[in-house]
């Protein structure tokens, strides 16, 4: 009787321990090497850790929902990146804010001109030279009904210094006339001939060859005019006068037209330590100026070319 009780006792713990463990599923079983079953406290108290980081990673992930991670791709914070696998943004285009320095311009190169040019102002290795161009034309003009004549000497001197192998010169021709003889002379009187030329505007351009050699090129910037005026006196009258002035005349500007070579296809020999010089002519040609009578007209010029300092 006393096995049948023990065996009814065990019968009805069993039942109570299912009813038990139905009723709490959180505890877990584990088999041990004696064959009885205990309580695995342990893995009750992960399970419950468990339990809790997966409420947790549950609450974490409607976050990362709510603000998702740059670039979609979720870094630990934490984590060193690589050297090389960091990659440099490049920066946004601004503008550019415009530079305030003032800045100074550069000197500008002084004209050449017929005055003296500093030596600082000359290309290296470029030689200073003055060009002196003089002309000399003599004017007979003849009376076609009277054995009268007078002779005109006209000078045109220029000069001017350049400092390059290629210059430019801009300056004023200096001309002067002297006449001798009469328009008109009979024996209570005469009638003599005055002539006046403005300065007249002159540019010549120096070229270097590339040997000993210089091409220039000569040319008046506005036309050579003469002011002829004629003043005539009487014996007997020594107060009295009589002036009259005619068109402007261009008489120089002609003859030098038939200046050979051309006044602007010149080339002139160099020298770096002595003077050279460069001659051309005005050969002896007659024009008629009716009905007064006929002008013979000749002439000759040299072109000098000093070296410099």
């Amino acid at each position: 009787m006393e096995n049948m009780s023990l065996v009814k006792f065990i019968i009805i713990s069993c039942i109570f321990c299912i009813v038990f463990f139905a009723a709490h599923p959180s505890f877990s079983y584990y088999q041990v090497d004696g064959g009885d079953i205990g309580e695995n406290t342990d893995d009750a108290s992960n399970n419950e850790d468990v339990n809790n980081n997966g409420d947790e990673n549950i609450l974490d992930e409607e976050e990362n929902l709510d603000n998702p991670p740059e670039n979609g791709i979720d870094k630990p914070q934490d984590e060193e990146v690589p050297q090389d696998e960091i990659i440099d943004e490049e920066p946004l285009n601004e503008p550019e804010e415009p530079d305030q320095t003032i800045k100074k311009p550069a000197p500008l190169r002084a004209p050449i001109s017929d005055q003296k040019i500093d030596d600082e102002a000359r290309p290296e290795g470029e030689q200073i030279r003055q060009i002196i161009i003089d002309t000399f034309v003599d004017l007979n003009y003849v009376f076609d009904n009277s054995p009268d004549n007078f002779l005109i000497k006209y000078h045109l001197h220029f000069e001017g210094q350049v400092n390059a192998d290629v210059s430019a010169i801009k300056g004023n021709a200096e001309i002067s006339s002297e006449v001798k003889g009469a328009l008109a002379k009979w024996s209570t009187g005469e009638c003599k001939l005055f002539i006046t030329i403005a300065d007249t505007p002159i540019g010549m351009t120096f070229k270097k060859g590339s040997g000993d050699s210089a091409s220039l090129n000569v040319n008046f910037t506005k036309p050579i005019t003469e002011t002829w005026e004629s003043k005539c006196t009487f014996k007997d009258a020594a107060n009295a006068s009589f002036n009259t002035k005619g068109n402007a005349e261009q008489w120089l500007a002609g003859a030098l037209q038939k200046a050979r070579p051309p006044l602007t296809r010149l080339t002139v020999p160099l020298s770096s330590e002595e003077s050279t010089t460069m001659k051309f002519e005005i050969s002896k040609h007659t024009v008629k100026d009716p009905p007064l009578g006929t002008a013979e007209i000749e002439g000759n010029g040299v072109v000098t070319i000093k070296p410099g300092r």
